[in-house]
């Protein structure tokens, strides 16, 4: 059993404020917190990031804070500024006990060029997670619809919308190569879905 965390992040530029994704290494997310001024309190407390204002008497300079998140399992991440409540991501844990990892298709793709594959995969919409390898193309190769999905070790494209959000899914598909215009990229043509699980 192959075991992973999803992370699921995306940048926040709101009332002057910076949030970017940096880093993650051994269950901790880096971030830069980037504030207009340094008259701001920053706390932090499991997957939220609360920025309050003390002070009224501050040099307009900028303030950069570097951010770490411990994560062991599913999470919402959350920033707290001002009156808003701004959700920037999840991380969601992810096991699969599949006989081929993603990460193998993406490094030896004509090993497995149409063969047949039952798979385990956390299906992510149109989602692409930070902390995971993936194709070099990162725009779907073959429909505006292609669905991403990862199972831990990588994540790739499947041909077409295999979900809008989040969902486990137990697949049989074929490994297929598209023609890019920076070469040629391989995905999933899922053939039949086996069964689905929400998170």
């Amino acid at each position: 059993m192959f075991c992973s965390l999803v992370l699921l992040l995306h940048n926040v530029t709101s009332h002057g404020i910076t949030l970017q994704y940096l880093w993650f290494q051994n269950n901790t997310v880096a971030l830069s917190l980037t504030l207009p001024n340094p008259c701001y309190k920053v706390t932090v407390s499991n997957s939220t990031i609360s920025v309050e204002r003390y002070g009224f008497a501050c040099i307009q300079v900028l303030r950069r804070d570097e951010i770490f998140l411990t994560v062991k399992g599913n999470a919402t991440f959350t920033l707290n500024y001002l009156n808003d409540s701004i959700q920037f991501g999840k991380a969601y844990r992810f096991c699969a006990n599949n006989s081929v990892k993603l990460i193998d298709i993406l490094n030896y793709t004509s090993k497995f060029v149409n063969k047949m594959l039952e798979l385990k995969l956390l299906c992510l919409g149109y989602s692409i997670p930070v902390n995971l390898p993936g194709p070099p193309f990162k725009a779907p190769p073959v429909t505006k619809c292609d669905s991403v999905v990862t199972d831990g070790s990588a994540w790739i494209y499947v041909r077409g919308p295999l979900c809008t959000r989040p969902i486990e899914v137990l697949v049989k598909a074929k490994v297929r190569i598209a023609k890019v215009p920076s070469g040629m990229v391989p995905y999933l043509e899922v053939i039949d879905v086996l069964g689905r699980w929400p998170r």
